[in-house]
């Protein structure tokens, strides 16, 4: 695979044991809404957060509950919190020792991930990207997803992998 692959932001989820998958909220007086474009998942007391927007998949770095940050801006009054996946997200069981990634990249105009697969012993968590969102989904779905947003942005679909441990 080519290391200017989009795929390439995941690598430092290999060799991860992920513990919990969250989503991370904006909490207020007013209640608390999930970002649908963010999962934090979890690994022993720390978070990875990956964030997906129009300009794709980021990563962001480790960090402690306390010290989670998003793209997004807050506004006075509001801040982060951790809030559990929408019902019907398909998660396997964890914890989940990920030991390969796989990922629906799409190449073209621009360069895209558009579902990627954690696997590891016993299970696999796959994720759509629909829009600005990222979804916890079946195989299947994500790469019928990933073959249709190809096709309609006019991307060459493309399915890699990595494998390995960090």
């Amino acid at each position: 695979m080519d290391q200017s692959s989009p795929l390439t932001a995941l690598d430092g989820l290999l060799g991860a044991t992920i513990t919990t998958l969250e989503r991370l909220a904006v909490a207020s007086d007013d209640g608390v809404i999930a970002l649908t474009s963010t999962l934090a998942v979890g690994m022993d007391r720390r978070y990875r957060v990956l964030s997906y927007s129009q300009q794709g998949l980021r990563v962001l770095p480790l960090a402690s509950r306390d010290d989670l940050r998003w793209d997004g801006e807050l506004e006075e009054g509001e801040r982060l919190e951790l809030a559990p996946l929408e019902a019907g997200a398909v998660v396997p069981e964890l914890p989940l020792r990920v030991e390969r990634i796989e990922g629906w990249v799409g190449y073209g105009r621009y360069d895209d991930v558009l579902a990627f697969a954690l696997s590891g012993p016993g299970g696999q968590l796959v994720v759509v990207t629909t829009s600005d969102d990222l979804l916890c989904t079946t195989l299947e779905d994500a790469s019928a997803n990933a073959e249709l947003a190809a096709r309609h942005s006019g991307l060459t679909l493309r399915r890699e992998h990595l494998t390995g441990s960090a």
